[in-house]
């Protein structure tokens, strides 16, 4: 199943109105909300990165809220994340890679990120061990 209740939803009129969809090929999804940039991925037995990066306002975030879950794995997919960020110059790691699940175990996670950076691009980096899994993956924040 998609995100429903998604963080922007949950936060209400404090999130600011995204530019458009991550530069990512979408496998569905998209802009899912008014406040909230949320796509859907499949990743192959491989790394996939999901890149948001089209911020409104000033064009940046200091703060923010990533979600990953996923809605479609293979029985024998194993399943790690991480994410960094930039401010252009500068490149951070927000979320340490994630404990491996067990073979075929779905994952909601969600994490709070804050930054004394002007973050202009934050990378989630996906990965499928062994086989496939669906994933969708939220970003709502704001400066």
């Amino acid at each position: 199943m998609a995100i429903v209740n998604t963080i922007a939803k949950a936060l209400g009129g404090e999130m600011p109105t995204w530019g458009g969809p991550p530069a990512v090929t979408l496998a569905g999804g998209g802009n899912t909300g008014l406040f909230s940039q949320a796509i859907s991925v499949v990743v192959n037995a491989t790394t996939t990165n999901v890149v948001f990066n089209t911020f409104p306002g000033p064009g940046f975030v200091r703060w923010g809220y990533i979600r990953v879950k996923t809605t479609s794995v293979n029985g024998a997919t194993t399943i790690t994340w991480k994410a960094t960020a930039t401010d252009g110059t500068t490149t951070q790691q927000l979320i340490p890679p994630v404990a491996t699940t067990a073979a075929g175990t779905n994952i909601d996670n969600n994490f709070f990120i804050y930054s004394d950076l002007n973050l202009t691009s934050i990378t989630v980096a996906l990965a499928s061990g062994v086989n496939t899994a669906t994933y969708d993956v939220e970003f709502a924040g704001g400066v």
